[in-house]
C-alpha cells in the first residue's frame, strides 16, 4: 500500500511538471562561474528590457571559450524583462542553486515558462 502511494505521488509529480530546482547538465561544474556570478551581472540590466524565448540573456564562462553557463527561457512563448530575470534568479539563490537550476514563472511548475540557467556548447553572440 505505501508503495504505492509512494508511485502515485511521484507520477504526480511528473504530471504537474517539477518546480523551482537545481538541475542541468552535467557539464555545469565544469563552468568556472556560478550563478552568483550570473546574478551579478543580472543586477545591471535594466529592468524594462525584454529577450525573447530560448534567447540567451547573459553568459559566464572563461574568455575565448564558446561554452558557457548561460541564462534563458524555456517553455513560453513569451518575453521576459530584466526584472523578472533579476527575481527569478534571486529564486534559484535562495533556493540553494550553486551551477545550474530552473525557476518556474508561476506557481512552481514549469509547464508555465520557466528561467533556466545552464550549461550551453556555444553562447549566443549577444550575451
Amino acid at each position: 500500500m505505501k508503495a504505492t502511494l509512494t508511485l502515485t505521488f511521484l507520477f504526480a509529480l511528473q504530471a504537474y511538471g517539477i518546480g523551482i530546482n537545481c538541475s542541468g547538465n552535467g557539464n555545469c561544474a565544469n563552468i568556472p562561474c556560478n550563478i552568483r556570478d550570473l546574478q551579478t551581472i543580472a543586477n545591471g540590466l535594466d529592468d524594462m528590457k525584454f529577450w525573447y524565448p530560448g534567447e540567451h540573456i547573459i553568459c559566464c564562462g572563461e574568455k575565448g571559450v564558446t561554452a558557457a553557463l548561460c541564462v534563458f527561457t524555456q517553455n513560453t512563448h513569451k518575453y521576459i524583462r530584466g526584472k523578472q530575470v533579476k527575481q527569478l534568479l534571486d529564486g534559484l539563490v535562495a533556493h540553494g542553486c550553486e551551477k545550474c537550476g530552473s525557476n518556474p514563472f508561476k506557481e512552481n511548475d514549469v509547464r508555465y515558462g520557466e528561467l533556466t540557467v545552464n550549461y550551453v556548447a556555444v553562447r549566443q553572440a549577444s550575451a
